[in-house]
């Protein structure tokens, strides 16, 4: 059997709330919720037979649980998550305040872990299953505002070349580090480019494609 595509969604808590999604709607301005929404996509691009993203981007932090690093600007956010099947269920979301995931925020996760296993019965409504909004249809429903909207398709070429490069070091086992070795470029700008919301010149593009044994493409396409 083939591999197949992941899907990303939210954990729904009692209320019907979906804390992740609350905390990602609540990111202000719409070029910082459009940068943060694009890195916590990238899990969608993944297939049953990837492995997780590669660090910094995503680390282990209990048996079930795992957890994205998100960098926009000088802000760190941090998204816990567990996989089930095809599904990538968002359990919790914070601002990160110290290189270790603090024991609170592990707990918080921990208790939405637990609920996201169990289907409530509800009076009014039957039962209530704990798995929420897809990610997709989140950015579907953000993409209604133009600001939004627009910030995501100024950021779509930097999320584009951040993602190849990720991908190649997923596929190559590379950390950024021997990445930067291979390509001649810094460390500090291999990790930039790996946020998806710096320019890239063609001349850093050109010496990565060579390095890489790969070639450059530059095309005018027409717009969707």
């Amino acid at each position: 059997m083939g591999s197949e595509g992941m899907q990303v969604v939210f954990f729904r808590g009692a209320g019907r709330i979906q804390p992740v999604q609350r905390f990602l709607e609540e990111l202000e301005p719409a070029e910082r919720r459009a940068a943060t929404d694009n890195q916590v996509d990238r899990l969608s691009a993944l297939s049953t037979d990837d492995p997780p993203l590669p660090a910094p981007w995503d680390e282990q932090v209990e048996v079930e649980l795992r957890a994205l690093r998100i960098r926009v600007g000088r802000d760190v956010f941090r998204v816990i998550y567990r996989r089930s099947g095809t599904l990538f269920i968002l359990l919790h979301a914070f601002g990160e305040r110290f290189p270790v995931i603090p024991e609170d925020e592990v707990r918080i996760a921990r208790r939405n872990n637990a609920r996201s296993k169990v289907v409530r019965r509800s009076a009014a409504s039957g039962l209530d299953t704990p798995i929420g909004l897809s990610l997709e249809a989140h950015i579907a429903a953000a993409e209604l505002d133009h600001e939004y909207r627009g910030a995501r398709a100024r950021l779509d070429p930097f999320e584009q070349v951040a993602r190849l490069l990720i991908r190649h070091r997923m596929d190559h086992g590379l950390s950024q580090t021997q990445l930067a070795e291979r390509t001649g470029i810094s460390h500090s700008v291999v990790s930039r480019i790996e946020t998806g919301q710096h320019r890239t010149n063609l001349e850093t593009l050109g010496k990565m494609a060579l390095a890489l044994g790969r070639r450059l493409i530059i095309s005018f396409e027409p717009q969707p």
